[in-house]
């Protein structure tokens, strides 16, 4: 008995970790463990016969005596324990290494991978988050110029400026509009307000609430003979010219546009 303890001793002494356990058993249910508490003390665990209850002794040292402590309340059955079923059902003889660890250091490392992978996920889920604020932010910023741009022009205001300093989608779209509003309401030939861009500036006058306000009809005398003598490019020449002068005189007080040509 003294020299299977030694030796159970010397096995749980391979580690170095408290906690390491040793058992040695037989057909007949008979068995001895050894579970060592610290580097210095053990706890030796003997089942001499299949229907006793096992006896744990304190072993204070590898060549202490044992001494006892307790008797087991509950029947220890060796025999029912999977690594016995499947050594019994084996052909032939066989040896079976057991290694016993406690679940916070067996699952220490996946837990510590799963901690570090969750804090990474989060990590990059908020800097996603960050990252796409900030772009949908700017987006935003930019765009609010431009609609409000497009709600003055809906009120009258066709000159409303557009300032979108941006290169991509949203500076394009801002330049097409602003493409799109010049075609609408600039005459081609003279680049004064046209027809259509003074009934959108009559209806926001006459809106409520209306303000007064006042129109001039300029009339071209002798144009016609203009025309007749000198050719339409001239006279759209000379209609350029006096659109200009006129939107010269008029540009700190009201918008000049043509109504028309004769």
């Amino acid at each position: 008995m003294a020299l299977l303890r030694t030796r159970l001793w010397t096995a749980t002494s391979l580690s170095g970790q408290p906690g390491s356990y040793v058992y040695y058993g037989n057909r007949s249910g008979q068995g001895i463990a050894l579970e060592r508490s610290s580097w210095q003390e053990g706890q030796l665990r003997l089942k001499t016969e299949a229907a006793a209850h096992r006896v744990f002794y304190r072993v204070p040292g590898i060549t202490a005596t044992p001494i006892p402590a307790q008797t087991e309340d509950s029947l220890f059955e060796p025999r029912s324990r999977p690594w016995y079923t499947q050594a019994i059902q084996s052909p032939r003889p066989i040896w079976l290494a057991v290694v016993a660890m406690p679940q916070s250091d067996m699952l220490a490392g996946i837990r510590r991978h799963v901690v570090l992978v969750g804090a990474l996920g989060l990590l990059a889920l908020g800097l996603a988050l960050a990252i796409g604020l900030r772009i949908f932010g700017g987006v935003a910023r930019d765009m609010r110029p431009l609609t409000h741009a497009v709600r003055r022009v809906g009120q009258g205001d066709i000159d409303a400026p557009i300032h979108v300093p941006r290169n991509d989608e949203i500076g394009e779209l801002a330049h097409n509009f602003h493409h799109m509003r010049d075609r609408l309401f600039t005459d081609a030939l003279t680049g004064v307000n046209n027809r259509s861009a003074l009934h959108h500036i009559l209806s926001a006058l006459l809106a409520p609430p209306a303000q007064p306000f006042a129109l001039l009809f300029i009339d071209l005398n002798r144009f016609k003979p203009l025309n007749d003598r000198w050719g339409h490019d001239n006279g759209d020449r000379a209609l350029a010219e006096v659109a200009q002068r006129m939107r010269q005189r008029a540009a700190q007080h009201r918008p000049a546009g043509p109504s028309g040509r004769r």
